[in-house]
């Protein structure tokens, strides 16, 4: 298997990880799309590596997703570094969410 994801700036992923329904998902960022700046990007995959659903988190300034895990619920949990929020300079974010 070999695929990419991404558009025409900076992408990045940081992390992958298996889920409980075989498939994978990927933590990262992306300056191709989102609100703006780098926005945390995480991508849902499939267990062939094609791409079910991707998701922007981020504002207008920097947001870098750095690893992702699976909560006990399901859901996700993410954590990286934000420039858009916070009390200014760098701070760490995390977010969990359900698809």
């Amino acid at each position: 298997m070999d695929k990419t994801f991404g558009g025409s700036y900076s992408d990045m992923a940081n992390s992958i990880i298996q889920t409980t329904d075989g498939k994978y998902m990927v933590a990262g960022y992306t300056y191709s799309k989102g609100a703006g700046g780098d926005d945390f990007w995480v991508i849902k995959l499939d267990e062939n590596g094609n791409k079910i659903w991707d998701r922007t988190f981020g504002g207008d300034n920097w947001d870098i997703a750095k690893s992702i895990i699976q909560t006990t619920d399901g859901g996700y949990a993410v954590v990286g570094c934000t420039k858009s929020k916070g009390e200014g300079g760098w701070d760490c974010w995390v977010i969990k969410f359900k698809e």
